[in-house]
């Protein structure tokens, strides 16, 4: 889809997501290349980055991109309510393998996973 042929909103969307991977980590931007190569969209590469026309991305690439970027961001909450999960029940400073049984535990608990210890 050429650059001119955006709709306003789609415009939006896609400003929106260059500001949003601005907060990826180094794998996640490496994931993002992986989807361009995937789809075979031209991207340019030197010792500041990895760059490409986000407005030229075809929708299909694009949508690809964008749900990758929602799955980060459902991921980085999930993690980040673990982690809170962890801190509030006093289990940071256990093992990884004990943390994992908590996790567990936590999950299998309907009413532990939505924070409620009543």
């Amino acid at each position: 889809m050429p650059s001119g042929s955006l709709s306003l909103e789609e415009y939006d969307r896609r400003k929106q997501f260059v500001q949003e991977i601005t907060s990826l980590t180094n794998p996640e931007l490496v994931e993002i290349v992986r989807i361009l190569k995937k789809h075979k969209f031209a991207y340019s590469e030197n010792m500041n980055g990895v760059f490409f026309n986000v407005a030229a991305v075809p929708q299909e690439v694009f949508d690809d991109l964008h749900t990758f970027l929602q799955f980060t961001k459902t991921n980085r909450s999930s993690i980040d309510d673990r982690q809170l999960m962890y801190s509030t029940l006093g289990v940071g400073s256990l093992s990884e393998k004990e943390q994992a049984k908590v996790a567990a535990t936590i999950e299998d608990h309907p009413a532990l996973a939505k924070g409620k210890l009543s």
